[in-house]
């Protein structure tokens, strides 16, 4: 039995270890197509750590390593149209309550080209080339800037579509009659026929297939006619080729048709004059006549354009913070990677041209151009950080940036939501890309990119080649498709790029989605000036059209609605973001070093007084004890 027992052990331990590998096993094969988590949490700040605001310039020499981007128009283009998310967002009714009008918006992108519909552009300056911002060799920036605050074009192009308005609500009126038939009767209007003599010294005519021709009637009273109007009578007085008209009969006869109506001023015989006069005008065409052809349609580039800016009104404030046609002068040295380096550089490039911006008076701030790097190797954004919250907390201005796009390096997408996670709705414990500065949230708005149906961007929907990178910090979307600008390279509009192969690239993606915020929060800026920073996000994302489950990580709060932003009745909520701060702990100065004096000399004394009284004590007890030895 004792055997016995110990087998069962045995095999029972067996099962139980064969159990746990197979549960391993599963486990990891569950698994094994899932991207690695790494538990972040939302960044703190540390608000001394406000980079100076110095004059710009970039980190270390530069100089171009490659040429500028080419830009084109894609084949079949009519920019009389205006562009499908200008007729999704509604802007002809946006514009009734303002345009932007006095708020200054400032572009951190690859630059911003000079254009004649840049009335308002201010130079910010250049943190590649230390320049004045008004240089764009990547094409970039100018977009970008195109669909802030674009002008529109002198004149006006086709009329825009009816904007979208609410269902009618049902009523229960008669609609209104019909008003009575109209009918119109057209007559002919009377022909003028003017009579020419033949000279004396034409030769008759040779009788037609009816006989002979009928004498020549007499020569009328009173002047002769003058020129005829619009066209010349044939020399000599001599009928059209192919023989008398037959009488009882308009029409000429076959080989000698005559143009119709008589427009140009060409002849025709009549019938009853067929020897003799001759018809050189006709004041009024035939009635049964075919209208004329239209004239052919203008070339699209030949009128004017329906494109505009979101808010058309704003100042423009051009800053150059990176380029792709840029790079070092020199390369790196040491032991640190070149691309984490970069990113470094780019991240504290950028935290100086928040501050610059800030410091200009720059009311919304648009960051396009963001960085993406792993979650399991953040690089220090302490400057950065304290940069967005000196932005907008001391500054008062609304930063907007791109979620990013996975079309760009390092850009990897993130986990969607986790609905068996309730304790982390956003799901900030399964990110493993982060993007910077979208990820501050509490100071920065950021922008996911739809279609123009209003779909999440997802790579191979519409075209497109990139997906809008999904993150717990997205708070809002906006179209970024069907994009237009202003051209960098002359004075006309593109809405292509020079691509590979003499090939055109379409721009889309968060990059332009931004844009389309940043010039709604200027139009909210310029209506409720009272508003803070905070205020306006606010405003934004409750009137933003909400996804079904009210928010998530593609589209944050919903798609971005400039008309509801500037007529709803929204609670203003406070003032400020809540702080999540991080600056080192104030730990209180020691207290100043005991004085030892006092105690050496309390204990200098209370060792005299005990040294006396042993000597007195001791010498007594001597003296008894002599005593009674004597």
């Amino acid at each position: 039995m004792q055997q016995s027992a110990t087998g069962s052990s045995k095999v029972w331990r067996g099962r139980a270890s064969a159990a746990a590998l197979a549960a391993i096993l599963l486990a990891s094969g569950a698994l094994a197509g899932l991207p690695p988590a790494y538990a972040i949490s939302p960044p703190t700040i540390d608000p001394g750590a406000v980079p100076p605001d110095g004059p710009p310039g970039p980190p270390a020499p530069m100089k171009q390593n490659s040429y500028c981007t080419e830009v084109g128009v894609l084949p079949g283009t009519d920019f009389r149209l205006q562009p499908k998310y200008m007729d999704m967002l509604n802007l002809q009714e946006a514009w009734q309550f303002g345009r932007g009008a006095g708020v200054k918006v400032a572009v951190i992108d690859t630059g911003v080209s000079p254009h004649p519909r840049f009335p308002h552009l201010i130079p910010g300056g250049d943190y590649v080339m230390g320049g004045d911002g008004l240089s764009d060799c990547d094409a970039h920036g100018t977009i970008v800037a195109s669909m802030i605050g674009a002008a529109p074009a002198n004149g006006a192009g086709v009329p825009p579509a009816a904007p979208r308005r609410p269902v009618t609500i049902p009523t229960t009126e008669p609609p209104p009659k019909a008003p009575p038939p109209q009918t119109v009767t057209l007559s002919p209007l009377p022909q003028t026929v003017t009579m020419v003599p033949p000279s004396p010294q034409e030769e008759p005519p040779a009788p037609g297939p009816f006989g002979a021709p009928p004498p020549q009637p007499a020569a009328p009273a009173g002047p002769p006619p003058g020129p005829p109007q619009g066209g010349q009578a044939p020399a000599g007085g001599q009928a059209p080729q192919g023989g008398q008209a037959p009488a009882g009969g308009a029409q000429p006869p076959q080989g000698g048709q005559a143009p119709a109506g008589n427009r140009t001023g060409g002849t025709v015989t009549i019938p009853s004059y067929s020897g003799g006069g001759h018809v050189i005008r006709v004041d009024n065409p035939r009635p049964l006549d075919p209208p004329p052809p239209p004239p052919p349609p203008p070339a699209p580039s030949a009128g004017p354009d329906a494109f505009s800016g979101i808010a058309p009104d704003v100042d423009i404030i051009a800053i150059r913070q990176s380029s792709q046609a840029f790079g070092l002068k020199d390369a790196y040295t040491g032991d640190e990677d070149p691309q984490t380096r970069a990113k470094i550089d780019d991240v504290q490039t950028m935290a100086r041209a928040i501050v610059h911006a800030a410091n200009m008076g720059a009311q919304v701030i648009n960051i396009s151009d963001v960085t993406c790097m792993s979650a399991r190797n953040i690089i220090d954004q302490r400057a950065l950080g304290a940069a967005v919250r000196y932005a907008a907390v001391d500054k008062n201005a609304v930063i907007v940036a791109a979620a990013g796009d996975t079309s760009k390096k390092d850009c990897k997408q993130n986990p969607p939501h986790d609905p068996l996670q309730p304790n982390d709705p956003r799901n900030w414990n399964a990110v493993t890309t982060v993007v910077t500065p979208s990820w501050f949230s509490d100071y920065v708005l950021t922008v996911g990119a739809v279609d123009e149906d209003g779909r999440p961007l997802t790579q191979g929907s519409q075209g497109q080649g990139s997906t809008s990178v999904a993150g717990p910090w997205v708070g809002i979307a906006a179209p970024g498709t069907d994009v237009v600008g202003l051209s960098p390279r002359d004075d006309g509009v593109i809405n292509a790029i020079d691509g590979p192969d003499n090939t055109l690239l379409v721009p889309s993606g968060t990059s332009f989605s931004a844009a389309i915020v940043s010039g709604v929060a200027a139009l909210v800026r310029a209506k409720f000036p009272q508003l803070s920073a905070y205020q306006v996000i606010n405003r934004l994302t409750r009137t933003a059209r909400a996804p079904a489950r009210g928010v998530d990580n593609q589209i944050g709060h919903g798609i971005v609605d400039p008309v509801a932003a500037l007529t709803w009745d929204v609670p203003e909520g406070p003032l400020k973001p809540p702080q999540q701060l991080s600056a080192p702990l104030n730990i209180p100065k020691p207290a100043p070093a005991r004085d030892m004096v006092p105690v050496w000399v309390a204990a200098g004394g209370l060792l005299g007084a005990l040294l006396i009284g042993g000597g007195v004590f001791g010498t007594a007890m001597l003296m008894k004890r002599s005593r009674k030895q004597q």
